[in-house]
């Protein structure tokens, strides 16, 4: 895909828009809305069938690029419904996973092992990233209450330690997106 540019380039501002919505909503509140993941599949139809996907017009749908982004997505939904099945992943998750693979075609592979890379990293600075959660959440609320507004859901960085599992997987996954669109610019 062009990077934020080029015909391609408001598909492309839809998926990062999607991606960013993901993630933040994932670090927050540990849940990744069905419908950002539905703007990705929609904006890779969209790609496919107006010919602004790479490679161009509807001759994707036969080139290697198509193909590798497809299978790529089929694979990541595999693995990431055993990984969801041993509860490893969330399923919003495997879903944004998936359908990047979608998008991002020939650039899979970059996607998948950036994402994974960017979430051993945030493995190891767990500790760093619970403090950033606590202090990001005691923001969001102190923004709410400057607005008179209270909050709907509870971010993870209010609930006491002991309910503060799992990774935000999201901003590893929002990680290899960027890294995509990266390696798309350069």
């Amino acid at each position: 895909m062009s990077a934020l540019g080029g015909a391609a380039g408001w598909l492309e501002w839809v998926v990062a828009a999607a991606v960013f919505w993901a993630a933040a909503e994932d670090f927050l509140f540990r849940r990744i809305p069905n419908a950002s993941a539905a703007l990705i599949l929609a904006a890779s139809l969209l790609a496919a069938a107006y010919g602004t996907s790479q490679p161009e017009g509807l001759e994707a749908l036969r080139h290697v690029g198509a193909y590798t982004g497809f299978f790529w997505a089929l694979g990541v939904l595999a693995v990431g419904f055993v990984l969801f099945m041993t509860r490893r992943m969330g399923a919003g998750d495997v879903k944004l996973a998936a359908v990047l693979a979608l998008w991002c075609a020939a650039d899979a592979p970059l996607l998948v092992f950036a994402f994974s890379l960017a979430g051993g990293v945030m493995v190891l600075g767990l500790g760093l990233l619970r403090i950033a959660e606590a202090r990001i959440a005691l923001a969001f609320e102190a923004a709410a209450a400057a607005a008179g507004k209270t909050l709907k859901r509870t971010p993870v960085g209010l609930l006491p330690a002991s309910e503060r599992t799992g990774l935000p997987y999201g901003l590893a996954i929002a990680a290899g997106y960027a890294v995509h669109l990266i390696g798309s610019i350069a």
